[in-house]
């Protein structure tokens, strides 16, 4: 069996679910396409993990002439691309008309180049549902499987009606589609319509076994974790509250720092100290704005912008008393549930899809608005003699149930299933 991990194929996400499907599946070749990693760039020991990482068609300069004199192009036409190019023609915009024919027919190019990828496999599981990861799935030759797996946002993407079209082909030609909770799935269905109900599927990726194995092991290591303090100047004594875990605007940092500014912990006698990692997703504008805004808080920032080490992820989430997630939308994302397991108390907005967490017992504080940050925490520190002992009990509920190991087999039902 040849398998095609496509689309947005995260390194530290998806290399432990490759190496987890190859144990279960192990005389399947299965390959990636799409493969990154957030912050930084990959070692040659990073693409040597994988059976085969399969490079995702690039334009170039000769690209535009190959597929203009192929011809195949035209194949691509239809009817409302015709009346756009007449349009331009009519109207004397020949520069405009010139530049979207180009788009067109280099778009061609890419669409019929990742068809020819696609097609040599006999599944295709899809990761992250972008519009330019599904263009051309719902011509994928009729004897290969296809599974779609929503991310989260993804599901909320706001690009138009043609990203809705382009989404909707694509789940009318799966034969799976994955979410990660049974709110999302609701949604889903509520979007494109409840007649796909029998194979849209519940299934989440859970934290990697040998990254919680490493919070245990990082939690003895004293040294260490006093050498990363030291890298970042953290106080020995404070109350440190991380917001977010990249760069991206929709972690709504701005206003978790303005809302941060109203919180008191006289009752603990410890600084408050702020930490935002933004290795990753960011752009200039917002990056200024933030860099503004925290310069301005009333509490002690750090902010990190340059590649965190996974050890230092995850000495982070043992050392932070706070781990502060108000996302526009989001879907159990593992920084959550390495904080959740290293005993953070952990603030979400009420608006995202945790029901999952709540069921399981996870403890954990909601707030209805972004402004209610700061009574949230006061009031988590002023419930309890012992907060940090109360949220404990977390660990074990996400080893139990939130593991990559736990979940792995739902997922190869999905691959063997007929």
């Amino acid at each position: 069996m040849k398998i095609l991990l496509f689309g947005h194929i995260s390194f530290n996400l998806m290399s432990p679910f490759y190496l987890e499907l190859k144990k279960k599946l192990p005389d399947s070749l299965i390959s990636v396409c799409g493969l990154n990693r957030p912050g930084s760039d990959l070692s040659f020991e990073q693409y040597s993990v994988f059976d085969d990482v399969v490079k995702k068609p690039s334009l170039n300069d000769a690209s535009f002439y190959k597929s203009f004199f192929s011809f195949y192009w035209i194949k691509h036409l239809s009817f409302f691309i015709v009346m756009h190019i007449i349009k331009l023609c009519l109207t004397l915009k020949i520069r405009n008309c010139w530049r979207d024919i180009q788009r067109f027919i280099n778009q061609a190019w890419l669409d019929e180049n990742t068809l020819k990828i696609l097609n040599k496999y006999d599944i295709i599981n899809i990761h992250y549902l972008s519009k330019d990861n599904l263009r051309v799935i719902a011509k994928v030759d009729k004897g290969v499987k296809v599974i779609l797996s929503f991310w989260g946002s993804d599901l909320f993407s706001t690009d138009g009606c043609e990203t809705f079209r382009i989404q909707s082909e694509a789940i009318e030609r799966a034969e799976i589609i994955t979410i990660h909770t049974d709110e999302l799935r609701t949604i889903l269905l509520s979007k494109y319509g409840w007649k796909l109900k029998t194979k849209v599927y519940t299934s989440i990726f859970g934290c990697h076994d040998n990254r919680l194995n490493l919070i245990d092991q990082l939690k003895k290591d004293k040294v260490e974790l006093s050498k990363i303090k030291r890298k970042y100047n953290l106080p020995d004594e404070c109350i440190l509250i991380q917001i977010g875990y990249s760069g991206s605007a929709t972690h709504n940092h701005i206003d978790a720092i303005a809302a941060l500014n109203k919180l008191e912990m006289k009752s603990l006698d410890k600084e408050v100290v702020l930490i935002v990692p933004t290795t990753y997703n960011t752009d200039s504008k917002y990056s200024q704005l933030l860099d503004k805004t925290l310069a301005e808080s009333k509490h002690r920032a750090v902010r990190i912008n340059k590649y965190m080490t996974d050890i230092e992820v995850l000495a982070l989430a043992l050392l932070c008393d706070v781990f502060i997630n108000v996302r526009d939308m989001d879907a159990l994302n593992n920084s959550m549930m390495e904080a959740l397991y290293a005993g953070s108390i952990v603030i979400v907005g009420a608006w995202l899809p945790y029901r999952i967490l709540k069921r399981n017992g996870v403890i954990y504080w909601e707030v209805d608005r972004i402004s209610e940050i700061a009574t949230t925490i006061e009031k988590a520190y002023s419930s309890s003699d012992d907060i940090k002992k109360e949220v404990s009990g977390n660990k074990v509920v996400v080893r139990s149930q939130f593991t990559l190991n736990k979940n792995i087999n739902k997922w190869i039902k999905y691959f063997e299933k007929n």
